[in-house]
């Protein structure tokens, strides 16, 4: 992952990498968002699990999305956009699938487990290979684009003094 900071007026993404899944609800609680890297099991140093060429999440990513929904069952109100994105091997329209269906997966593994968060707030959102984070000159950068983003939609409803960063 790369250790840039981007966004908007309204969202920022903070690059996930080599951190904690400990750190994942204070970086949520400080509003800054988080990027969870969707991957296979065998890339080490990763977070969310999926098999190859799929989107069912893998046992070993449960530990992180508990995390995120105790995280989220304590801001309610708080709206995310779960966005999936690949690297550009494949064809393109089978990589929006495939980013979608990630996406998807994360959203309905977090509703299904954490009933205090309203379905409402999380939207799921696959950008296919539209939005790479690197050039893909090596598997490291092709990794770094298979990754799975989330993207705080109402910054204004985290409590006073916490500041998202852009």
């Amino acid at each position: 992952m790369g250790t840039g900071l981007n966004g908007t007026a309204t969202a920022a993404v903070f690059a996930y990498h080599d951190v904690g899944a400990r750190c994942l609800r204070v970086l949520l609680e400080r509003g800054v968002e988080v990027r969870l890297v969707a991957t296979h099991r065998d890339d080490p140093g990763e977070n969310v699990f999926f098999e190859s060429g799929s989107a069912n999440l893998l046992p070993e990513s449960e530990d992180e999305l508990s995390q995120l929904g105790t995280a989220l069952e304590r801001f309610p109100d708080v709206k995310l956009e779960i966005q999936g994105h690949t690297d550009t091997r494949g064809a393109a329209s089978g990589n929006m699938r495939l980013s979608q269906a990630r996406a998807d997966a994360v959203r309905t593994w977090l509703l299904s487990h954490y009933h205090g968060i309203h379905d409402a707030n999380l939207t799921a959102k696959g950008y296919g290979e539209t939005q790479p984070e690197t050039k893909e000159r090596n598997e490291e950068e092709l990794l770094r684009n298979r990754r799975v983003e989330l993207r705080l939609l109402n910054p204004e409803v985290l409590p006073k003094g916490v500041k998202v960063e852009h």
